[in-house]
């Protein structure tokens, strides 16, 4: 019975074929829908989404050609040869258009914008400029350097000012100086009694003010070197950071640790007194989170005045970037904790240094209104909008209505406020307020990564910003900001993958030369090659894959072999751009630091860098390999190439449905090695740079070598769109299709019309946010 229904079945099964087939004669075209449910649907699903089967769903980019060749290559199951050639091609445009394509994934299941609450990025930024909103703002003008003062004698007597200037960074030797003559630094011998101890006749107090910026969010170790007594401030205008007065044995200088956040210039004052007769050198060093220990460079120092900034030294969660971007739309037992701890310390600061902040009087009722304002204007500010009486009453007027202290019940009003979800979640902050509120909040959100500053506020409380041409209008000017700039680098980071935990390490046989130190002057080198082109007039996205400019310092461009940008002034440590290799270099993907980040510990990786390429610059979905499997080892050929080996490793066909891109990709970067150096020989055989890509419209492209690939990605639709949606996605911390499926197309368009400028793209997208085309799709609040 049993072979009966089993013959049954496969002669049902063959009709089926037989009569997709028929009607696909009869009909012209073959019906890449019927092909589907009847060869592939059983599999995979009437909508692609998987079954027990095959569980994963069929999503992704590949262009419908590509999807042809999988499908007549593997599909149905065990007999490929049922679906080939027009079929083949039909039902992958069947599934392409129904629900394989990012756009019909959006269609199928619309992603949502969800209620979120503030990153750990966001609630960082969001306290420093609460708290800085009480007080006065620094002077930038796009100086260098720190204001250097000199005066003759003991103290800083601005009547013995003997020299002022600015200093590019504080490497100084009192003799080499030329400040003061030898005589009166060395005087001559003089027995006769003097009313004045020499050492303090002859004594020279050395200042340096102004503000150091902190490239990095954690903590920065500062490093005093001198033979000198000394005092080093950071962030505190009363008490130093390291005390160096008295010294101890032979020590010569002091260190110590201070947590920073990123873009914020925090003030710094570094006094030395010569107290004996002799020489005294100076040097003013640090060791950032990720970086080596150098001395601060001109870039991080500026010669004006900067207040004290709020520190918080409790710290807060990493938040969860499975998607791609930072999302922060879960909430832990953790994460409650870390925020309660941080608003602890928060209101405990605050408190503390409300007596100089609003000039409290002496009188203890007087003194309770003052600190009651205080308290209103700060949960307006981190509300985002003005208070309803229901909250001015429940977060501020219930303490201070109380039988409490103006301290106690400034605690609890600053605690309340800070524990707030009106603080906490922003949108469900300004959910009630008018427009202009929200348009406001979410401006400082996108661009800023915290809340709105007065100009913004003011233009809410008139109503004038709650359209997008008055949204987009404000974008411009916002992204004139210190923090603007400073969200933009942490794109570039995570893009190019720069965010590494320690420097690269290289065997030191292989690569004589290499240091954690040159490790980390390329990282800086890229940082600056990206920040000299969102400062550009024209910040042309092009630029990034074209230029023929790097940033090198003397030490970099020896182990690079290119000639040294030595300057005298600022010594070999500094960077200037200078033309790299320009037959065989073009921009960031060619950069020492991409290539050789993408790279293992003695061989380079054309894998790494094929992924890498393909993800991050071309936005391509790439899913897990079916089989772990290890690199080959170069032992095991050590007359090959690394090409060679990559090919044979990736030539089974279930690798190469990937590897067919990786590969092509990362091959078109083998004449960089494992440090970024250009080579011709590998083995002693010449290096073959050859490449190729497909794009998601189907288009062939084949390059011979690096520069051919960069000119191809400055112009490549995919590179173009990848980068919109990246952007996009860092900046709103949503999903781009839960604001329109439209919403890439529309901003590729203004992306091209205003050719291709960064931060033209980074307004229309804040713009975008602030004011939706239309509603965008929400999720469950929670």
């Amino acid at each position: 019975m049993s072979g009966a229904v089993s013959l049954l079945l496969a002669i049902a099964a063959w009709f089926a074929v037989a009569s997709v087939a028929a009607a696909s004669d009869a009909s012209g075209p073959p019906d890449g829908k019927a092909i589907y449910s009847e060869r592939c649907a059983a599999c995979h699903g009437d909508d692609g989404q998987g079954t027990d089967s095959y569980p994963s769903a069929l999503a992704g980019d590949l262009p419908v050609s590509r999807l042809a060749e999988v499908i007549t290559d593997t599909m149905p199951e065990g007999e490929p040869e049922q679906c080939t050639g027009a079929d083949a091609e039909a039902a992958a445009r069947y599934l392409y258009d129904a629900f394989y394509s990012p756009i019909a994934q959006a269609r199928l299941r619309p992603p949502r914008v969800k209620l979120s609450r503030l990153t750990t990025r966001q609630h960082q930024q969001t306290l420093v400029d609460l708290a800085q909103s009480f007080a006065w703002r620094p002077k930038r003008d796009g100086q260098q350097g720190l204001a250097a003062t000199f005066y003759e004698g003991p103290g800083a007597d601005a009547n013995r000012k003997s020299a002022e200037r600015i200093d590019p960074r504080v490497d100084f030797s009192l003799i080499d100086s030329g400040l003061f003559s030898k005589e009166f630094l060395f005087p001559p011998e003089d027995t006769s009694l003097e009313p004045i101890p020499r050492a303090n006749k002859h004594s020279v107090v050395m200042l340096w003010q102004g503000g150091v910026r902190a490239p990095e969010t954690g903590p920065h170790e500062f490093i005093v070197e001198t033979n000198a007594g000394f005092t080093l401030h950071i962030n505190d205008h009363r008490e130093p950071i390291i005390d160096g007065r008295v010294k101890s044995g032979d020590s010569n200088g002091g260190r110590a640790r201070i947590n920073l956040v990123e873009g914020r210039t925090y003030h710094v004052r570094l006094s030395v007194t010569r107290v004996h007769e002799e020489d005294v050198t100076v040097e003013l060093r640090w060791k950032t989170p990720t970086g080596v220990e150098e001395l601060i460079p001109a870039r991080a120092l500026s010669p004006h005045e900067s207040p004290e900034l709020l520190i918080i030294d409790a710290p807060l969660p990493p938040d969860d970037q499975s998607e791609g971007f930072v999302r922060a739309a879960n909430v832990s037992a953790q994460w409650d904790d870390a925020v309660t701890r941080v608003a602890l310390e928060t209101a405990d600061r605050l408190v503390k240094a409300l007596p100089e902040l609003r000039k409290l009087p002496d009188d203890r009722g007087q003194a309770k209104e003052k600190a009651r304002e205080f308290c209103l204007e700060f949960a307006d500010r981190a509300f985002r909008h003005p208070l309803s009486d229901e909250q001015r009453r429940r977060h501020v007027d219930a303490f201070f209505d109380a039988d409490l202290s103006w301290r106690q019940a400034a605690k609890l009003s600053l605690l309340t406020t800070l524990k707030s979800p009106y603080f906490l979640y922003p949108e469900l902050g300004t959910a009630g307020a008018e427009p202009d509120w929200r348009v406001a909040s979410r401006l400082a959100l996108t661009l800023w990564d915290s809340t709105p500053d007065e100009p913004l506020n003011l233009l809410a409380r008139r109503g004038k910003i709650h359209t997008r041409d008055q949204a987009l209008e404000q974008a411009h000017w916002m992204l004139e900001d210190p923090r603007a700039e400073a969200k933009l680098v942490q794109f570039f980071r995570n893009w190019l993958e720069m965010n590494i935990p320690e420097p690269l390490r290289r065997d030191s046989e292989t690569y004589a030369g290499f240091s954690s130190r040159v490790a980390d002057d390329m990282r800086t080198s890229l940082e600056l090659f990206v920040l000299d082109l969102l400062l550009s007039e024209s910040t042309d996205f092009r630029q990034l894959f074209l230029s023929q400019e790097f940033y090198l310092n003397d030490r970099l461009a020896t182990f690079l072999g290119a000639e040294p940008p030595i300057s005298e002034e600022l010594g070999d440590d500094e960077f200037h751009r200078v033309t790299l290799e320009p037959d065989d270099r073009a921009g960031v993907v060619t950069h020492p630091f991409v290539v050789a980040n993408h790279a293992y510990y003695r061989e380079t990786s054309p894998i790494h860098r094929g992924v890498f390429l393909a993800r991050h610059i071309l936005g391509r979905a790439l899913r897990p390999p079916p089989v772990a499997v290890a690199p080959t080892a170069p032992d095991l050929h050590p007359d090959m190439t690394t090409r060679e080996r990559v090919a044979l490793q990736t030539s089974p066909p279930e690798c190469q449905h990937c590897h067919v891109m990786i590969n092509d990709l990362g091959f078109s970067l083998e004449q960089f090695d494992a440090v970024g150096r250009l080579r011709d020989q590998e083995h002693g055989k010449p290096i073959d740079p050859s490449g190729g890509y497909v794009t998601t419209d189907g288009q062939e492209h084949e390059f011979q070598h690096a520069r051919e690939l960069a000119h191809f990605l400055a112009d490549s639709r995919d590179v173009q769109r990848a980068f919109v949606i990246q952007l996009f996605e860092h900046l709103a911390k949503q999903p781009i299709m839960a604001y329109g499926e439209d919403t890439p197309d529309v901003l590729m368009q203004r992306f091209e019309e205003h050719g291709f400028s960064i931060r033209n793209l980074a307004a229309e997208i804040a713009a975008t946010i602030a004011v939706p085309p239309s509603p965008p799709s929400s999720g469950p609040q929670g």
